[in-house]
């Protein structure tokens, strides 16, 4: 009985770990989409300086062409940064996708474990029932007046 209820105690236990490593995961998820969004917000301000250059050009203000190619820089960079983010949180969540049936193992087999333990318990209950019933059932026949002793 004694292994069955280690048994459930390691299974609890890995299920117990693999949540709290799920947790960390979240967490570090949402540090990326939240990577993710400044990185496109960084973009998006690149791509506003090239259209504000853009416009000034069509304007016919001088532009500067050091300007002009670092907003271009600056976009490539941001693009590649974008994309580079968006396939680390793509692999975080099939690596989470992973886990979750891991997860999902370990609590059916903590169910399992403890329907078992909880049933071992119960026939033991059983056996320790019948023995007192058994025990006080001699008890009561030995003391019971017997017809010679009348």
């Amino acid at each position: 009985m004694q292994s069955n209820f280690e048994e459930v105690f390691t299974i609890t236990k890995d299920v117990a770990q693999s949540v709290g490593k799920k947790g960390t995961q979240y967490f570090e998820l949402s540090k990326k989409r939240i990577e993710l969004m400044e990185a496109k917000s960084k973009l998006s301000k690149a791509y506003e300086q090239f259209g504000k250059l853009q416009f000034d050009a069509l304007e016919g203000e001088p532009i500067n062409d050091d300007d002009y190619d670092c907003a271009v820089a600056d976009i490539r960079a941001y693009i590649i940064t974008v994309e580079e983010i968006e396939m680390q949180i793509e692999k975080a969540k099939a690596a989470s996708e992973e886990e979750n049936e891991d997860i999902k193992r370990g609590a059916g087999e903590l169910k399992n474990g403890v329907v078992s333990v909880s049933k071992g318990v119960v026939n033991q209950a059983k056996e320790v029932i019948k023995a007192v019933s058994k025990s006080s059932d001699e008890e009561s026949a030995d003391a019971q007046p017997t017809v010679e002793e009348v």
